[in-house]
């Protein structure tokens, strides 16, 4: 009984200090108007790894070796055949920082082919990464935007200029 007691206390306690960790997480804003934010996306759209021929137009800020990017783009490519005629999205590889990912995205910013080398890599977990090659500009436009914009998170989503949670 006593170390039922004890379970439970620590699971309470272990609750407590996670609901005071969310807590104290300081809430994210889109730093820029969607109207401005569309104006900063135009400067950096022909950076992007673009996938479909819809109307609506999704940009998405992407680390290709985030977990929860692989998991968003491998979710969208199991629904492409809707999802793609509804939209056209465009993907920026944006480094994280915990991740070690500059050479992935030169290498996918350096290819012929783009889409099938990005999805290699964040899907399939299957390529060579070519740790020779030199897209710093493309970077950099990239992550100059995504800093003015407030991209704090991978994928960081936005339509119509408006940040989606």
């Amino acid at each position: 009984m006593n170390i039922f007691l004890s379970f439970q206390k620590i699971l309470l306690l272990t609750s407590l200090f996670l609901f005071q960790l969310y807590a104290l997480e300081p809430e994210h804003k889109q730093l820029l108007s969607a109207k401005a934010t569309l104006l900063l996306l135009e400067t950096i759209k022909k950076h992007a790894i673009v996938f479909g021929k819809g109307e609506q137009e999704v940009h998405v800020f992407i680390d290709p070796y985030c977990p929860f990017a692989q998991k968003y783009l491998s979710l969208l490519l199991e629904k492409s055949e809707q999802k793609f005629k509804e939209n056209t999205y465009y993907f920026y590889l944006y480094k994280l920082k915990q991740k070690n990912s500059k050479e992935a995205i030169q290498t996918i910013l350096s290819a012929e082919e783009k889409r099938k080398i990005l999805i290699d890599i964040m899907v399939k977990d299957d390529f060579f990464i070519d740790e020779n090659l030199d897209v710093e500009a493309k970077i950099r436009a990239i992550a100059d935007v995504a800093k003015k914009i407030g991209v704090y998170k991978r994928p960081y989503i936005l339509v119509d200029g408006k940040l989606q949670h």
